[in-house]
């Protein structure tokens, strides 16, 4: 569930309402904006729900053998075990004792899993 489209319509309807009912003498517009606010917070907090019970694993994926001081490929990997689709965001970052391959890791990058899966490669240092 996506509540970004819909949360805007509440939130302008709200406010909408919310200065009717404020430049309105009448007791009869005073309440209505809460129908929007309350819808808004229970959408919401069933996003909440529904995200929190995602489950997304993420791992490193690297040769079993590695040398030190020479670059060796990684992946992260993302595993999507629900029964949708799912595009997630995320910022690879390296500690600062550690460079990264001509900063090649910089920014915020997107990956999209299909329902029940494997997991997403994205290359992360090569």
């Amino acid at each position: 569930m996506h509540l970004a489209g819909r949360a805007y319509v509440l939130v302008l309807l709200g406010a909408v309402l919310g200065i009717i009912a404020i430049w309105s003498g009448g007791h009869s517009l005073a309440e209505l904006w809460r129908i929007p606010v309350g819808l808004l917070l229970l959408g919401l907090a069933l996003e909440g729900v529904f995200v929190r019970r995602t489950p997304i694993a993420a791992r490193v994926e690297m040769p079993p053998r590695v040398f030190l001081g020479r670059p060796q490929p990684a992946a992260y990997v993302f595993s999507n075990r629900t029964a949708r689709d799912l595009a997630l965001e995320y910022a690879p970052a390296t500690s600062a004792g550690f460079a990264a391959a001509g900063a090649r890791l910089v920014g915020v990058r997107a990956a999209a899993r299909a329902a029940h899966r494997g997991g997403a490669r994205c290359a992360a240092n090569r």
